[in-house]
């Protein structure tokens, strides 16, 4: 499914990834499905679940969408954004790729 990968390094890029494939770059263990509650709420991040006590880096643009600064729980680790659709997460259209891209891009959140 197609989705915006964002790392800790701040490189931000939409990727084709399966669950099992965004789980075996977590370097396996346990996804978490966590709403961003700074974009529509069809979207989601699947998160390292054991990220922080794994003592994962914080990452910045994960944090930003979950309102981190409002409340004090960071989002640590890669992320992968995507769409859920009731219980099914589904992949990205072109067009929803191109507009996080835009609006991530607005925020300075992209690297290149």
């Amino acid at each position: 499914m197609k989705g915006i990968l964002v790392t800790t390094a701040g490189k931000i890029s939409v990727t084709d990834y399966s669950f099992e494939d965004f789980r075996q770059h977590l370097n396996g263990g346990y996804i978490e499905i966590v709403r961003p509650r700074r974009l529509d709420e069809k979207f989601c991040m699947l998160i390292d679940e054991d990220g922080l006590s794994r003592d994962l880096p914080m990452n910045t643009l994960g944090s930003y969408l979950y309102q981190t600064d409002i409340h004090g729980h960071p989002i640590v680790g890669d992320i992968f954004i995507v769409r859920l659709n009731g219980p099914e997460l589904e992949g990205l259209t072109e067009k929803e790729a191109d507009e996080l891209l835009a609006s991530f891009q607005q925020l300075n959140f992209v690297e290149g």
